[in-house]
C-alpha cells in the first residue's frame, strides 16, 4: 500500500502522523508474513530433501521383483489417472455439446468419470438427454402459459377494411401491397 493511495482512503484531513503509524504497522504485518513464508519454504525443501533420501534408502532393500512390482503399480496409478481424465474430457464434449455450461455439469462429473471411456459417454449422454428435455417441457409449458394468457385479436385482416384512402395509408407496407395485388383497380377509387 502505498501513501497516496491510504491518503485517498482515508481522506485528505489525515495527517501525516496517522499515515506514518498506519504504513509502520502494514509493513510490521508484511515483513512477519515474509518472514513465516521463507521459514515454511525452507522447512519445505528440508523435508522434502528428507523424503528423497529416505526414498532412497528404502528403494535400496528393495528386491528386484519389489521394485518391478513398484513400478507396475506406479504405471497402474498413471493408467487409471489418464483413464480417469480421458473419461473427463468425454464428458465434458457431450455436456458443451449439448448447451450445458461447466456450472451445470461440474457438481457430478466426478460422479460418472471412474468407469470406462463408454460408460462416462452413455452417462453424459443420458445425463444431457435428460436435461434437454426437462429444458424443453420447460419452454413448451412457459410458451403455452404465456399464449393462454393472450386474448383473441378483434376483428381480422386489417387489409379487409379498407374503404377510404386513410383506411389504406394505416396499414403496413407489407399488407399495402398484398392489398394492391389483390385489388388491382380499386386504389384508385379510394377517397
Amino acid at each position: 500500500m502505498k501513501r497516496d493511495e491510504l491518503r485517498k482512503l482515508l481522506g485528505e484531513d489525515a495527517s501525516d502522523d496517522v499515515i506514518d503509524k498506519i504504513m509502520a504497522d502494514y509493513g510490521k504485518g508484511v515483513n512477519a508474513a515474509k518472514a513465516g513464508e521463507d521459514t515454511l519454504r525452507e522447512r519445505l525443501e528440508a523435508l522434502s530433501a528428507k523424503n528423497e533420501e529416505l526414498e532412497k534408502a528404502a528403494n535400496a532393500n528393495l528386491t528386484d521383483t519389489q521394485k518391478m512390482q513398484k513400478q507396475v503399480d506406479a504405471a497402474n496409478k498413471a493408467a487409471a489417472d489418464a483413464r480417469m481424465q480421458l473419461n473427463r474430457m468425454t464428458a465434458v464434449a457431450v455436456f458443451a455439446g449439448s448447451g450445458m455450461s461447466e456450472d451445470d455439469y461440474e457438481p457430478f462429473l466426478g460422479s460418472i468419470t471412474g468407469g470406462t471411456r463408454e460408460e462416462a459417454e452413455a452417462a453424459a449422454k443420458g445425463i444431457a438427454a435428460v436435461v434437454d428435455r426437462r429444458v424443453k417441457a420447460a419452454t413448451d409449458e412457459a410458451s403455452k402459459q404465456s399464449l393462454g394468457s393472450m386474448k383473441q385479436p378483434a376483428g381480422g385482416d386489417p387489409a379487409d377494411s379498407v374503404v377510404t384512402k386513410a383506411d389504406f395509408d394505416g396499414l403496413t407496407q407489407e399488407q399495402q401491397i398484398q392489398w394492391v395485388r389483390d385489388n388491382p383497380n380499386k386504389l384508385s377509387s379510394l377517397q
